[in-house]
């Protein structure tokens, strides 16, 4: 592999199974088949673990404050799409900071400047001057991809900045570094550049019977991935996933031929809807509104009770549950949200959410694809759902020990991911979440 290919871009490895025979047998000793006659598993308490943030006293107060701040925040959002908005440009809702943090371009209109003030008597609401509104740098943003002249720079990802003042841009480093500096001059905004910006597709827990939950090993013609969560289409149930899960009407099943060699499987539902643009799909699926919290294990059934979606802010803290690695609450954290990004193949990923883990622990790798992103809520056993796992940043300074399945044979993991959205991807699909 030459060295300008180790600098690639966000490149496209589905979390498939072509492990060795060795992986194989070393993951088949860990599963068990979990049956599920009479009450399912243990409700798992499933948020962020680790050291609590300074000034808190737990991680439930942590989660209780930014819970308040995102509620805060969706009605900003409400606003900023209504009549007067055009101004608006982020929103930071990180519990650490204690306040919203509200970018807006120009004068705020009296009604938003209501609003304000009657979310100040819940949570301080912090409004800053905006460069840019934030369908300013989304045009930017959609310009750049599809301008010749930028194509030197060689872009993997693209997002606008927390603050609202540029772009961040991942590109590749390669061997034209002349070639990317003429080419930055057609950027028309500030930008924060980052360079080896990878990522690859991130393609009991294993042995689910119906009603399915979120969390569980699943199996297309494509490979291995983890289900999403339970949604209804027009009153059907089905499940969610990653697009680059699925192919086509691909036929859905439990576990996987690779990790759950000679064990029972079961048909779960054919693939019916799929945003390529968002990598997202459903299928269909007797479901639940409750997803898997606990490790990989199979013999592990903890899960948690869906009771809603939230939108996701910069700063928010993030879990993952993927069927591979377990649930994952390390820290994780929203550094970028509307990220767009192009794959090594061709494919252009959407107002994706990038969330990375701050002491640099695992957040999810390949097989993990599809699995649900979410927060807990009131109740240690409630969660919100915030989005579905789709991509993982590699190399060198991403890579690090999987938890759950080692990697190795096609799985690695890293500290680093994005997914997709929850209420972006409910809406694109026609969907609403159901809640259990």
């Amino acid at each position: 592999m030459s060295s300008q290919r180790n600098w690639s871009r966000w490149a496209l490895r589905a979390g498939v199974a072509v492990l060795g025979a060795a992986a194989v047998v070393a993951v088949g000793v860990m599963s068990a088949t979990a049956g599920k006659e009479g009450p399912r598993g243990t409700p798992a308490a499933a948020g962020p673990t680790g050291k609590v943030p300074a000034g808190f006293a737990s991680w439930t107060e942590v989660m209780a404050l930014q819970d308040r701040l995102n509620r805060a925040g969706e009605r900003v959002l409400a606003a900023a799409h209504g009549e007067g908005g055009e101004g608006f440009g982020a929103i930071v809702a990180d519990p650490e900071q204690r306040k919203l943090q509200v970018y807006w371009k120009g004068t705020v209109p009296a009604p938003v400047e209501h609003l304000f003030g009657q979310l100040r008597a819940d949570v301080p609401v912090e409004v800053r001057p905006a460069r840019y509104s934030a369908a300013e740098l989304r045009g930017e943003m959609d310009r750049l991809l599809a301008d010749p002249a930028a194509q030197p720079l060689r872009i993997s990802s693209v997002a606008p900045l927390a603050d609202a003042s540029g772009l961040h841009i991942g590109v590749e480093r390669t061997a034209t570094v002349a070639a990317q500096a003429t080419a930055a001059a057609a950027v028309r905004v500030p930008v924060q550049w980052e360079y080896e910006a990878r990522t690859a597709l991130a393609a009991d827990r294993w042995h689910d019977t119906a009603p399915f939950w979120g969390g569980s090993m699943i199996e297309s013609n494509i490979g291995t991935c983890t289900s999403g969560f339970a949604v209804s289409v027009g009153g059907q149930k089905r499940l969610l996933t990653a697009g680059h899960c699925v192919d086509g009407q691909d036929l859905i099943a439990t576990g996987s031929t690779q990790f759950t060699f000679g064990e029972p499987r079961q048909n779960i539902g054919f693939v019916q809807s799929k945003d390529a643009l968002r990598d997202v799909a459903t299928f269909q699926a007797n479901s639940d509104g409750k997803i898997y919290t606990g490790p990989n294990t199979a013999n592990t059934s903890f899960f948690a009770h869906v009771v809603g979606t939230q939108e996701s802010f910069k700063g928010n803290f993030v879990c993952v549950s993927g069927a591979l690695s377990g649930a994952q609450c390390p820290d994780v954290k929203v550094t970028l949200v509307d990220e767009s990004f192009t794959t090594t193949t061709g494919q252009r990923f959407e107002h994706m959410v990038r969330a990375e883990s701050q002491s640099h622990s695992a957040v999810g790798g390949n097989g993990d694809s599809g699995a649900p992103v979410y927060v807990v809520t009131t109740g240690a056993f409630n969660v919100l759902a915030m989005g579905t796992f789709s991509a993982t940043r590699t190399g060198p300074a991403f890579d690090v020990p999987c938890p759950g399945v080692p990697a190795g044979s096609g799985r690695s993991c890293s500290w680093s991911i994005d997914y997709a959205p929850i209420n972006g991807s409910l809406a694109a699909l026609g969907a609403s979440i159901i809640t259990g």
